[in-house]
C-alpha cells in the first residue's frame, strides 16, 4: 500500500528541476515516508472499521455482547473467546437448521447447535414401534424423549501443596450450560436427556 501511495504523492508533484523524480534525492525520500505515514493510518482505519463487524471483531465484544444481553444464566461460564464470539453471532443469525424448514428440534440442528458451543454430541429420539401380541398393536418405546451424549470436558491434573502431590479433574466446560441452552430450544413437548460419559446429568 505504500508503493501505491508514494506513485500518487508523485503525479501531484509539478513537472521541472525543481521537482525530482529520482528515488534517492531528498524530495522522494520525504515522499516515501509520507506514503508510509498514509498506508499506516490507511490499515489503522481498516482495521478499526472491522473491528465493528461482529465475526471479525477482537477488541469490542464485550460491546456487542452487552448489546445482546450476552452472557446469559446459561452461558456464563464460557469464557473461551472463540466460543463467546459463536454464541454472539448465533444470537444475531439464529439456528443453523440441518436443512431448509427444518425445526431446532430435528438432530442436525441440535448436533450443530452443540459443536457451535464447543461441545461434540451424539443426539438421538427414543422412537415409537408398535408390536402385535393377542391381536392387540402395542405401543412400545413411546417416552419421546431426546438424549444428547457427550464425552467429558474433565481431564486429571496434578498441583503441588505443603510439598506434596495432589490429583485434581479440572473441567473446562459444564455439561449443566449446554442443557441450559437446549432447554431454551428444543419445543417443550420433548424431554431432554444429557449424559456425560454414559451418566444422566440431572438439571440444576
Amino acid at each position: 500500500m505504500q508503493a501505491q501511495f508514494w506513485q500518487s504523492l508523485k503525479h501531484l508533484l509539478p513537472n521541472g528541476f525543481a521537482w525530482p523524480r529520482h528515488e534517492d534525492s531528498v524530495q522522494q525520500r520525504w515522499l516515501a515516508g509520507v506514503a508510509a505515514s498514509l498506508a499506516e493510518l490507511h490499515a489503522f482505519c481498516l482495521s478499526t472499521a472491522a473491528q465493528w463487524l461482529p465475526h471479525r471483531t477482537c477488541s469490542r465484544t464485550e460491546e456487542w455482547e452487552a448489546s445482546l444481553s450476552l452472557p446469559d444464566s446459561c452461558t456464563a461460564d464460557i469464557t473461551d473467546p472463540v466460543e463467546r464470539q459463536s454464541l454472539m453471532l448465533m444470537r444475531l443469525r439464529g439456528f443453523e437448521l440441518a436443512y431448509p424448514d427444518s425445526s431446532p428440534a430435528a438432530l442436525g440442528s441440535i448436533a450443530s447447535i452443540c459443536l457451535a458451543l464447543g461441545f461434540v454430541v451424539t443426539v438421538w429420539y427414543d422412537q415409537e414401534f408398535r408390536v402385535e401380541r393377542d391381536g392387540v398393536c402395542d405401543r412400545l418405546g413411546s417416552t419421546g424423549d431426546l438424549f444428547v451424549s457427550m464425552a467429558s470436558m474433565c481431564e486429571p491434573m496434578r498441583v503441588e501443596a505443603d510439598g506434596a502431590e495432589h490429583r485434581l479433574v479440572e473441567c473446562t466446560k459444564s455439561p449443566e450450560s449446554l442443557l441450559c441452552v437446549l432447554g431454551r430450544i428444543v419445543p417443550a413437548r420433548f424431554a431432554i436427556n444429557l449424559l456425560v460419559d454414559g451418566e444422566l446429568v440431572l438439571p440444576c
